[in-house]
């Protein structure tokens, strides 16, 4: 029986909750940087994912969109704190310049549920949850060190900040804060019906605030760009710049694309991190030996599969792969032969190279073979970012 104040991380106990006040995390709370709502979930009141007076103002200002298991509704009497607030809020104060990333998160039951929240110069530019094994696991270390190795390539510059429900991980370089984000938190109702319209009850001298920064701002760019179109106008008749020929604005055209074109991102590296990433992940299973990869997967028709497919636990709305999907990533690896038949053999490795890897993965046409003491199998990955 769950007591004053406890924390709630799995839907499966709520039959069970005697408590007036209760932290909701894990499973209970499903929050992301998209206006998405999963099934069984009830949307509650957006949480505000930028620090700052911008936030009020604008249908674009960026949002976190958090929703609640529905079962928590026919809790009469009870009010509820979520933990994805306080991550919030605290990281929104701390990091206002700066980048850092916060490891947030509690246990359920036979897993351990993850929130992963990235700020930089005080705005949330990224959000995820990762599912573990649970800390007694045999393969609990590997896959928190996947899941920190895979953070530091993608931020390598950021702060990296463990919070409670969670236990200190003790890994260098990453701070452990305790309850310091949580231990303010307010209880109240949940929202049964939340309404889209927006709220009417920001106090005027907000508003009022807003309106005069909003005037000031614009009077401040105009006279920004009448002075540049004045300078731009005097370089023209520069008789040093004549004698050269004059500005050439198709010259600065192709000047400004090159720019662009220098400052995208390259396939080929995106391409490179990700195959790391995916290495890593197979990596921690034991026993596994990557023969071969190719990413991206080589064009081939569709055929009939083996019939084995694997989600990943991580996604709460798991992904389903029709059978005409092209794969990501196709890869070929070796394990020692096992007792067992070969379907079981790699259905029991993909569950864990899909947990991994966060990638669904398919038995391909190919299946498997034997040989000698091992046994090689092809297996296609459905990338889900």
């Amino acid at each position: 029986m769950i007591t004053k104040n406890e924390t709630l991380a799995s839907v499966d106990a709520v039959g069970s909750l005697s408590a007036r006040k209760i932290l909701l995390i894990g499973e209970t709370v499903f929050a992301s940087l998209q206006p998405s709502v999963p099934d069984g979930f009830v949307q509650q009141a957006p949480r505000d994912a930028a620090s700052g007076l911008t936030t009020y103002f604008g249908k674009t200002a960026p949002k976190v969109y958090v929703s609640v298991a529905a079962r928590l509704l026919d809790l009469q009497k009870t009010r509820f704190a979520l933990a994805i607030d306080g991550y919030i809020t605290w990281g929104l104060r701390k990091y206002r310049k700066g980048t850092a990333v916060l490891f947030g998160g509690a246990q359920t039951t036979g897993s351990t549920a993850v929130n992963i929240l990235v700020f930089s110069n005080g705005q949330i530019i990224d959000l995820d949850e990762k599912v573990l094994p649970e800390p007694s696991s045999g393969y609990f270390r590997d896959a928190l060190m996947t899941m920190i190795a895979d953070v530091r390539l993608r931020f390598p510059t950021a702060r990296l900040v463990q919070a409670a429900p969670l236990d200190d991980w003790q890994i260098e370089g990453v701070e452990y804060i305790g309850d310091e984000p949580i231990r303010r938190l307010s209880y109240r109702p949940l929202v049964r019906n939340y309404s889209q319209r927006p709220s009417l009850v920001l106090p005027g001298a907000i508003a009022a605030i807003g309106i005069v920064i909003y005037v000031g701002a614009v009077s401040v760019g105009w006279n920004q760009y009448s002075r540049a179109i004045a300078r731009y106008e005097a370089e023209l008749t520069d008789p040093a710049i004549q004698k050269h020929g004059g500005v050439d604005s198709g010259f600065l055209d192709i000047m400004n694309a090159r720019r662009i074109y220098m400052e995208q991102p390259r396939r080929q590296t995106e391409l490179a991190n990700k195959v790391a990433s995916i290495v890593r992940g197979i990596g921690a299973v034991p026993d596994v030996q990557v023969l071969e990869m190719k990413m991206p997967a080589p064009s081939i028709v569709p055929q009939q599969q083996v019939g084995i497919t694997v989600n990943p636990e991580q996604a709460k709305q798991k992904q389903q792969i029709t059978p005409d999907r092209a794969p990501d990533v196709w890869f070929s690896i070796a394990v020692p032969k096992a007792p067992d038949a070969a379907i079981n053999q790699a259905r029991s490795i993909m569950i864990l190279i899909a947990n991994h890897t966060g990638m669904s993965l398919r038995l391909d046409h190919h299946g498997w073979r034997d040989d000698q003491n091992r046994r090689i199998f092809n297996i296609e990955g459905f990338i889900h970012d």
